[in-house]
């Protein structure tokens, strides 16, 4: 069993409980592990992410947003990916760009809107 700091622990559950009160009744949540990450899918689609070692939310928004996010947001927004790979349509946001609850509401509204 993998062990995570109290603050990946606290970060899951402030983005669990955000999910749990602001995804609407009648669409599907469904909340799995993938890539180190608490990951949470809407109508079976990846929708928000909690990395549990990065602390960062990945957040799927669409190409057009991802460029439009990049713009707006100079510092703790970047590409989801790797040097190998780059996903798609996907940004990283840094805890100080979402610790907030209306911060992680603007995010949530993004990738609601894709």
């Amino acid at each position: 069993d993998r062990k995570y700091t109290e603050s990946a622990l606290a970060g899951a559950e402030h983005v669990r409980s955000f999910m749990a009160d602001n995804v609407p009744e009648d669409m599907e949540l469904e909340e799995k592990a993938m890539f180190g990450m608490a990951m949470w899918m809407v109508r079976g689609n990846m929708f928000l992410g909690f990395g549990m070692k990065s602390e960062r939310l990945l957040v799927r928004v669409g190409e057009e947003a991802v460029e439009r996010a990049l713009a707006e947001h100079q510092v703790g927004v970047s590409r989801c990916g790797t040097r190998e790979r780059t996903f798609t349509g996907t940004l990283m946001v840094d805890a100080e760009q979402f610790g907030a609850q209306r911060k992680l509401r603007e995010w949530f509204e993004l990738a609601m809107s894709y």
